[in-house]
Formats: structure tokens, C-alpha cells, sequence
């Protein structure tokens, strides 16, 4: 399921420019929230899932998933960026005040692209950009709040699996140097989780602050930096998240 997000239109009122003697413009897009998510080379395309409170469900649940588009005044498609890479979108326009869920769907262990764009009275920005590794074996949330005057509040959502697949995807992305680097950050993670059961949030907090200090101690060394950054990031938003 493909629906038009501008490209077309473009082509469309392009031709008509060349060929009409009047001038042809495009409609102005709707107000709204746009999210989009694309890989960082052809391969591996992602795909992803909006879900409101009232548990209805806009975009695809994997690749190999069918389309819903069931909330409001939503919709959901895909295009093809200038350099060949399938940017996935979902819109909604208007966006509803609320609580949104968005789960996030990799096709291969690798680093992917996450945004959520406004647009209103003609103005277009940005509320949130990302870099983010992923697997196909764990979807990426983010808790999504839109708020009366439309902005978007966009929080990810880390846990101790989160830091795990960053470190295990950054390594096959060539971002960490080697698999003792690796496993040496991979037992970090472990030891703030404690035993099952057993582990408090003191614990863990204290956990992650031995990770966070041995990731800077590596950074632009075995770590490079870009992913050293993306581990740190999530490691301190875990750590915020606890009581």
C-alpha cells in the first residue's frame, strides 16, 4: 500500500507547469504530525506501527505485515528517498490530542533514521530526530503525547533489552572495534541488571554509571564515537526513568 506524500504531486504539477499556459500549484498539505523511519542503505528497510489509546492501529507490523490505517484522519504510506532508500511515513493529519504508541520494525541488525516533522499554519519543523540500532527481533517503541495546540512529545523507550541491541548491533556495524570490546560492555549491562528478581533501581542506576564511564573511556577509541553517543543517550534516559 502506497499512498502520495508529495513526490507525485510534485511530478504531477510539475508536467502540468511545462505543457499549461497558467501557473499550477500544489495544495497545501494539511496540518499535523508526520513520523518517518528509513535505513541507512537500501537493504534494510523498516517499517512502523501507530496505536491510540482507543487501541486503533495505523501502519504495518514488520515488513511482511499487512497495512491498517483505522485511526482518524490518519495515513500511512512509503516513498523513495533521492538516494534510494524507502522512507516509511505515517501521518496524521489532524492529529488528535492524545497518547499515541509507535513501534518501530527493523528488517536487519542495523542503524536506522527516526524523525516526527509538524506542520501548521505553513510552517514545518521538526519535534524529533533519531539515530537508532535495531534488530528484527526487538521492536523500538516511543511513547508519543500530541498536545491541544498540536505539538508532539516524543520519548523512547529504553530498557535493559534496548542497551543490549545497541551494543550487539553497533558491533556488527563495524562501530565497535572488536568482540572483547563488545563483551566487555554486554557484562557491564548485566551487572546492573543483578540477579533476576533480585536487582534494585539503586542498583541498576549504579550499574549504568559504570557503563556510561567505561563507554566514554572508550570512545574514539574501540567505540566510535557516533555509537558511543547513541549507548550513552539510552543508558541515561534508563537511568532517569528509574524512581
Amino acid at each position: 500500500m502506497k499512498l502520495d506524500f508529495g513526490l507525485t504531486r510534485f511530478y504531477a504539477v510539475a508536467l502540468a507547469a511545462s505543457i499549461l499556459p497558467f501557473p499550477v500549484h500544489a495544495a497545501p498539505e494539511p496540518d499535523g504530525v508526520v513520523f518517518e523511519v528509513h535505513g541507512t542503505y537500501g537493504a534494510t528497510p523498516a517499517q512502523m506501527m501507530a496505536s491510540d489509546s482507543k487501541g486503533r492501529e495505523t501502519g504495518r507490523k514488520g515488513t511482511d505485515a499487512a497495512p491498517h490505517s483505522n485511526i482518524p484522519d490518519s495515513h500511512y504510506g512509503s516513498e523513495m528517498t533521492l538516494n534510494g532508500l524507502e522512507l516509511i511515513k505515517i501521518a496524521l493529519q489532524p492529529a488528535a490530542p492524545g497518547e499515541y504508541l509507535l513501534s518501530l520494525f527493523a528488517s536487519a541488525d542495523a542503524r536506522y533514521q527516526f524523525s516526527c516533522k509538524f506542520r501548521k499554519e505553513h510552517r514545518i519543523g521538526e519535534f524529533h530526530s533519531s539515530t537508532l540500532y535495531m534488530t528484527p527481533a526487538e521492536p523500538q517503541l516511543f511513547r508519543i503525547t500530541i498536545t491541544p495546540d498540536g505539538a508532539a512529545d516524543v520519548h523512547k523507550v529504553v530498557d535493559l533489552t534496548t542497551l543490549r541491541v545497541d551494543v550487539r548491533v553497533a558491533r556488527r556495524q563495524g562501530q565497535i572495534a572488536d568482540d572483547a570490546s563488545m563483551n566487555s560492555l554486554l557484562a557491564k549491562i548485566e551487572a546492573a541488571a543483578g540477579p533476576p528478581g533480585k536487582g534494585s533501581d539503586q542498583d541498576l542506576r549504579s550499574g549504568l554509571k559504570d557503563l556510561v564511564r567505561e563507554i566514554k573511556g572508550q570512545s574514539g577509541k574501540t567505540v566510535k564515537a557516533t555509537a558511543a553517543k547513541l549507548i550513552i543517550v539510552d543508558a541515561e534516559t534508563l537511568a532517569g526513568s528509574l524512581k
